[in-house]
């Protein structure tokens, strides 16, 4: 009987853990809103337009004529 009380009791601990706690508006924002910045972004962007380029270059470098 008792280790049937106490189990409950430890059952209920661990749902009290579980819960879920409902954050206020400042706190729900993404954290690409809180003052991070786009550098990888423009970092990515500029490995793109560099292999564009060595692409056309190098296209125009093989091509039989």
């Amino acid at each position: 009987m008792t280790d049937e009380i106490k189990n409950e009791t430890i059952e209920e601990e661990v749902e009290d853990e579980v819960k879920h706690e409902v954050l206020g508006y400042p706190d729900r924002i993404p954290n690409c809103h809180k003052g991070s910045n786009y550098k990888h972004s423009y970092i990515m962007l500029w490995f793109i337009l560099f292999f564009i380029i060595f692409s056309i270059l190098v296209s125009f470098l093989t091509n039989p004529l």
